[in-house]
């Protein structure tokens, strides 16, 4: 069958399927995504401030990238 796109493609692709504000993505890292195997939640492995630089770094990624 159709393989699950991987995570870290979710968060970078066009499309945000469980919202795109900060705290949106701070709910996906923090309470994870099912099924599981797609996002796994980090709330209990990784402090409040590691998941919110996390989110800073997604952000970064998601920047249209300007040409000097």
């Amino acid at each position: 069958g159709p393989r699950s796109p991987s995570a870290a493609s979710l968060l970078i692709d066009a499309k945000w399927d469980h919202g795109s504000t900060d705290a949106d993505i701070f709910k996906v890292i923090h309470d994870g995504v099912a099924p599981y195997d797609v996002m796994k939640p980090m709330g209990k492995v990784l402090p409040p401030a590691d998941i919110w630089h996390l989110v800073n770094y997604i952000r970064s990624l998601a920047q249209p990238k300007t040409k000097k």
